[in-house]
């Protein structure tokens, strides 16, 4: 559940034991990070697909305080050991051959939002990035086909 969450928010790992169950609002399908890098707070949606990973996930383990909760104490938070561990048995689970580190977790999210043509500013705000100049690295990274890209003179003739 922790990489899907990181994969389905973009989030750092040093995000992830901060998580606390209030930060979750089921109702609005929202995640909201506090006091990130640089101090800054920001709220991210949450997918169906992780939301119902997530309902799941608060069902079984009944956390109390933080959302990824050490094993043996509650109310304690999850360790960066902990996750870096849990990615690395997925990883392998997975038979992934390539280095999948937290943060290739993050540049994933971000390239799937330029991908689905999410505007730059709200992939900013998503990510946390201070600067829209981080963001636009991703524009460089994905390739989005030709064929694909409808010319605002093809919107006015509905031509697809």
């Amino acid at each position: 559940m922790v990489i899907a969450l990181m994969l389905g928010c973009g989030l750092r790992i040093i995000e992830v034991p901060a998580l606390e169950v209030s930060d979750i609002d089921l109702e609005r399908s929202r995640l909201h990070v506090r006091c990130s890098k640089r101090k800054k707070d920001r709220s991210i949606p949450i997918g169906k697909g992780v939301l119902s990973r997530l309902k799941t996930h608060f069902e079984y383990w009944n956390p109390t305080k933080f959302v990824f909760e050490c094993l043996t104490c509650s109310g304690i938070p999850i360790s960066i050991a902990s996750i870096n561990r849990v990615l690395k048995e997925a990883v392998k689970a997975a038979s992934i051959a390539k280095n999948v580190s937290a943060h290739s977790l993050r540049h994933s999210y971000a390239m799937l939002l330029v991908e689905s043509h999410v505007p730059l500013p709200v992939v900013q705000e998503y990510m946390g990035h201070s600067d829209i100049k981080t963001t636009m690295v991703y524009l460089k990274l994905v390739s989005i086909p030709a064929q694909k890209i409808v010319t605002p003179v093809d919107q006015l003739f509905n031509v697809r």
